[in-house]
């Protein structure tokens, strides 16, 4: 998950795995 913090939500919906890593973008 790299990119902006509004990626969280949509790899929320796809990958949690992703959604993991993109609260570490947070």
């Amino acid at each position: 998950a790299s990119g902006a913090h509004y990626y969280r939500i949509t790899s929320f919906h796809i990958d949690n795995q992703s959604h993991a890593t993109a609260i570490l973008y947070k």
